[in-house]
C-alpha cells in the first residue's frame, strides 16, 4: 500500500495508520517517476501532528523521530517544516 493512502487513513484517525507507516520508504527512490516516501508528505505529517486532534500525538512524534534517526536529509527537512511554522 502507497504512502499516500496510510496518510488518508492516518487522515481518519484510524489506529493502525501509524504502524503501517512505519513501514514505508524513508527517502526518496530516485528510480521511480512518483514519490511515494516519507520524506515528501513531511508537512503534512507535521500539520496534522500540530492541528489533527489525534488522540495519541506521541505516536506521530515517535514515528518522525524513528524516520529522523534513520535519514539524515529526513532529520533536516523536519527540522526547516518546524522552524517554518514558529514564525
Amino acid at each position: 500500500m502507497s504512502v499516500v493512502k496510510h496518510m488518508m487513513r492516518l487522515y481518519a484517525h484510524q489506529s493502525e495508520a501509524i504502524r503501517d507507516l512505519e513501514q514505508c520508504r524513508v527517502n526518496p527512490d530516485f528510480t521511480s517517476v512518483f514519490r511515494d516516501d516519507l520524506e515528501f508528505f513531511i508537512p503534512q505529517l507535521g500539520s496534522f501532528y500540530l492541528k489533527g486532534d489525534y488522540e495519541h500525538p506521541d505516536a506521530i512524534a515517535n514515528l518522525v523521530v524513528l524516520a529522523a534517526s534513520t535519514s539524515f536529509y529526513f532529520s533536516h527537512r523536519v527540522w526547516f517544516f518546524f522552524q517554518s511554522t514558529m514564525f
